[in-house]
């Protein structure tokens, strides 16, 4: 009896102690609700207007999971998440400046970008392919150095960057470069 007793007592601290957790942890869920906001930039390519860029197939498909996943399973409002389908160039940098303006130092930020991406060997730089890219000339492309820009403007608590292009390495390079101006932290397999 004094074993089943003992148990009892345990099990009750236990359950104590684990409720006590839950509220602390409640508590401060609740304070960095009230105290940031989440931002979200999801970009998702299919289409190109150069016929010399092949349509892909998963793009919007994966940018359209991701804001239903955001705004359904974490702390993002729709009002925060901008889904940007087929963005142009200018589509893109409206929609960083706007991050610019609004985002606060207690905000967090995800960007998310699915489409072609270009990696030029010649002068080691990547670059986004908007759907109003060209393919001969690359006056609507947006290289990674001016993204990492607007990024670094973004006065963010956090900034998460998500990136599926063939070149997606490529910026892993540029923040690398820029590791020791800034805080960027790289998060790679």
């Amino acid at each position: 009896m004094k074993k089943l007793t003992i148990a009892a007592i345990l099990i009750l601290l236990a359950a104590l102690t684990y409720s006590q957790e839950k509220n602390d942890s409640e508590k401060l869920a609740d304070h960095i609700a009230k105290e940031s906001k989440y931002y979200g930039l999801i970009i998702g390519i299919d289409q190109y207007s150069e016929d010399a860029l092949p349509e892909l197939k998963n793009p919007i498909n994966d940018a359209e999971k991701l804001y239903l996943t955001l705004t359904s399973s974490y702390n993002f409002e729709d009002e925060n998440i901008t889904l940007v389908k087929n963005a142009t160039r200018s589509d893109i940098i409206k929609n960083l400046d706007e991050l610019i303006r609004v985002v606060t130092p207690e905000d967090n930020v995800l960007i998310f970008f699915a489409g072609h991406g270009f990696w030029d060997a010649d002068v080691n730089i990547g670059y986004w392919l908007p759907s109003d890219a060209n393919r001969y000339t690359k006056v609507n492309w947006l290289p990674t150095s001016q993204l990492m820009d607007y990024i670094k403007t973004i006065n963010s608590k956090h900034t998460l960057l998500i990136v599926d292009a063939s070149f997606s390495g490529s910026i892993l390079k540029l923040l690398a470069a820029c590791r020791e101006e800034s805080s960027i932290h790289i998060l790679s397999q």
